[in-house]
């Protein structure tokens, strides 16, 4: 066999066993984290507490993650391909240029991706907010707000720590003309918020089903999620992953509940929802899916994002995740064409970035 064939081979041979042994499984057996007798829980009958591994990892409650760099290795050579193929895709925005959105009240502001400015009656909200490229991929989809013209913010919501979520960029210039917002994440997310500010910064974790502490504010649940946590050189699922249940009153006294899913492959957390909350909106991940068989525990195609949807018992839904990074091999412009084939006549709110959505006109 000629020399450089016998170190080509080599070489594969030593990614694959690095790729092997990097994977991280569940390390059995599973407990749980005991819930805190003076903080308040919203949890399904039979809740034992947010599930950990041996080594103290957090797992979903229903499907155990692992991460598989022998996957991620065969899925990559098409990834690489999907990206050249969706290069020049462009989606439009409509641009604000000033901050008069900040003022109208119970009104909700796709920014792209999975970021979103609400205002529930005065109380100014981001979640996962994200206004540039990130180290891998690049916009798609233009910032249709910048982020200096959000002042006065009183809550940022940060649903994990990927870098498409938790953009350190985007919270740093956030946390400096807010200092006086507070970040509401999963456990063990602290060490990385407070990286993002030179100055304190006010944060507030939960473990599953927890409400978070918040007086005079909307009612804030953290739920679970099917996903994981992992940034690079940072332990595979130390900190939590979830999704947000946020309870509060509009100026006619009208009590509204919206479910912010985060990232998420399909599960019965969906049913829970619905049973302990009985959101009016679903805010639900579309894109990201394909293929399948790498994809799916972590992301939702359409077809089962409308099943997620119709598990939540919502009435109205709004589709996320799709049209700004292009993180998988999906076609670009499919997510939202397959979720309109696949709702019927159920209320999708398909956004521009950018549009303000009175959120009287979700039910």
């Amino acid at each position: 066999m000629p020399v450089a064939l016998l170190t080509i081979t080599g070489i594969v041979f030593l990614i694959l066993l690095f790729a092997y042994l990097l994977s991280q499984r569940p390390a059995l057996p599973i407990s749980y984290l005991p819930m805190d007798a003076s903080k308040n829980y919203c949890t399904p009958a039979g809740w034992k507490g947010t599930p950990v591994d041996r080594k103290g990892r957090f797992l979903n409650h229903e499907y155990p993650f692992y991460q598989n760099y022998l996957k991620i290795l065969q899925w990559l050579p098409s990834h690489l391909f999907n990206l050249i193929r969706n290069r020049n895709i462009s989606f439009d925005a409509i641009i604000h240029s000033n901050n008069e959105f900040l003022y109208q009240p119970n009104t909700l502001i796709w920014l792209g991706h999975a970021s979103f400015y609400l205002n529930l009656n005065g109380v100014k909200v981001l979640i996962d907010p994200h206004f540039y490229n990130t180290s891998i991929y690049k916009r798609h989809t233009p910032p249709p707000i910048t982020p200096e013209l959000f002042t006065g913010i009183n809550l940022i919501l940060i649903s994990h720590d990927h870098a498409d979520h938790c953009d350190k960029k985007s919270l740093r210039l956030l946390l400096q003309k807010n200092p006086a917002a507070m970040v509401l994440s999963g456990s063990g997310m602290e060490k990385l918020l407070r990286s993002c500010s030179k100055n304190p910064v006010k944060i507030i974790t939960a473990e599953w089903y927890q409400q978070y502490p918040l007086s005079g504010l909307p009612e804030i649940y953290f739920v679970p999620s099917r996903h994981y946590c992992k940034r690079i050189f940072e332990r595979f699922n130390g900190k939590l992953w979830g999704g947000f249940v946020i309870k509060y009153t509009t100026g006619n006294e009208d009590d509204r509940t919206l479910y912010f899913g985060g990232d998420s492959g399909y599960g019965n957390h969906f049913k829970d929802i619905q049973a302990l909350f009985k959101p009016d909106v679903a805010i639900l991940g579309i894109g990201a899916y394909e293929p399948l068989w790498f994809m799916h525990p972590n992301h939702m195609s359409p077809r089962y994002a409308v099943k997620a949807f119709d598990a939540t018992g919502a009435v109205s839904m709004i589709p996320m995740h799709y049209g700004t990074f292009n993180l998988s091999n999906e076609n670009m412009h499919c997510p939202i064409a397959a979720l309109q084939q696949e709702a019927g006549n159920r209320h999708i709110i398909a956004l521009l970035a950018g549009e303000i959505l009175p959120l009287a006109k979700t039910s």
